[in-house]
């Protein structure tokens, strides 16, 4: 918009008749409103290429599946979804909200050096592409088009580049510059955190390699000193909850909060930590405020749909469910778990059928072949469970107490064996 006033005042001056120049004609309104348009697109498309050099960082370095927005993240009902490989971009249909945008990447913490180049991946991205925009431009011809066009670009560019290498904390990013804060404020958070918290360091690196334990076991003695830092109890509340110990995780959460604004993905993770400790309303409420995020809306809406079958609310559990089905046919482990809800409820045959439908699209979900066992417990076929419960086990995930369900069915198949009769326990409980 600046620049199309600029540009407006430019054509202005350059006329020979100012006096009647200064007039908002039709020819003058339609030209500023081209450029408007012009310079709408533009910055749309630089933000596109700022957050996916994010994404490529973490396409190449990690496992993890990258997701880009381009928009408000809270307006989901009118987005162009897209998807390339493990990456996914979703653009507001809404052009005026292009100006702001975001990555993500689920999957846990990365190592503290490729949290760095994540960093950096949009400064880079965009200074290439603006130099590459800069050559093509000498080769046009001044005040055409396309020369218009690329000095746009690269003065979009320019004022982007400089505010992102600013270190700040954007309105609504509380004091954690890596939720709300630039680039530069995530590069300087991240040495800091560096020389200040040590441990901070060797724990991501742990998580990142899986070894939870380890990383909870190293936070655990500077947690009283590090509970000031929100990113020191992040990642102490991860390396708490994906190692199991849940009532650790829960104390760190609650030190966490008397001291910190929460964000979803710590409602998120708060929510799981309530299943874990009991406090299932709770778990629904959190779960609700978590379903507000774009990135984790699937995900909150899951776990909430999955925490009411625990006060046995299956009617609004399953409206839910569907409603997640409706709109995300392919989402594997939305119809495993409305499948565990038709089990808990007692539905068996619609449960079974839901299985069977999750499995079709990924015969190896461990999430549907854990349902496959409770399906198969809950009719007497012991030794089916007990292979089902193995087999999902061994397919990965933590979300399911897989030691108590193989004590248990074992425990089922040998009373079965001797003669003894034993009701199977109802549906285990489970969290994403």
């Amino acid at each position: 918009m600046l620049y199309g006033i600029s540009r407006y005042f430019r054509m202005v001056a350059h006329d020979i008749h100012l006096c009647t120049a200064v007039t908002f004609t039709p020819g003058v309104i339609n030209l500023f409103l081209e450029t408007f348009a012009l310079a709408t697109f533009m910055y749309g498309l630089l933000v596109l290429i700022h957050e996916c050099g994010h994404a490529l960082v973490v396409l190449a370095l990690t496992a993890n599946r990258p997701s880009v927005y381009i928009g408000t993240r809270r307006d989901t009902s009118r987005w162009l979804k897209m998807r390339f490989g493990r990456l996914s971009i979703s653009i507001n249909a809404n052009p005026l909200q292009w100006w702001r945008g975001g990555s993500c990447h689920p999957g846990g913490l990365m190592p503290l050096r490729t949290t760095v180049l994540y960093s950096l991946g949009g400064l880079i991205a965009q200074s290439l592409v603006a130099a590459a925009v800069v050559m093509y431009g000498l080769t046009l011809r001044p005040h055409s088009f396309q020369y218009e066009a690329a000095e746009l670009f690269v003065l979009a560019a320019a004022v982007s580049l400089v505010s992102n290498s600013i270190p700040r904390t954007l309105r609504g990013g509380g004091a954690d510059p890596m939720v709300r804060g630039t680039d530069g404020a995530k590069l300087v958070w991240l040495w800091q955190m560096r020389r200040a918290y040590p441990a901070y360091v060797s724990a991501v690196e742990l998580c990142s390699s899986q070894r939870f334990a380890e990383a909870a076991a190293l936070l655990d003695p500077v947690i009283p000193q590090g509970v000031v830092n929100p990113g020191f109890c992040r990642a102490a509340i991860v390396a708490n909850m994906e190692s199991a110990n849940y009532a650790r995780a829960d104390e760190v959460q609650q030190a966490f909060e008397e001291r910190h604004r929460l964000t979803m993905d710590d409602q998120f993770n708060a929510g799981v930590i309530a299943v874990r400790m009991g406090r299932i309303e709770e778990a629904i409420e959190r779960f609700g405020a978590a379903s507000e995020s774009k990135e984790l809306n699937e995900a909150a809406r899951i776990n909430r749909a999955d925490a009411l079958t625990y006060v046995k609310r299956y009617d609004e559990a399953l409206r839910e469910f569907d409603s997640i089905v409706q709109e995300h046919p392919e989402l594997v482990v939305a119809r495993a778990y409305r499948a565990l809800a038709y089990l808990r409820s007692g539905a068996l045959e619609e449960g079974r059928r839901e299985i069977d439908a999750a499995l079709h699209l990924n015969p190896n979900d461990s999430a549907a072949i854990y349902c496959l066992g409770l399906y198969n417990e809950s009719c007497g076929n012991y030794a089916a469970a007990l292979e089902h419960y193995r087999d999902a086990q061994a397919k990965g995930g933590n979300y399911f107490p897989f030691e108590e369900d193989l004590r248990r069915v074992e425990r089922l198949l040998a009373n079965a064996s001797s003669g003894e009769t034993d009701a199977p326990a109802p549906g285990v409980q489970g969290a994403l």
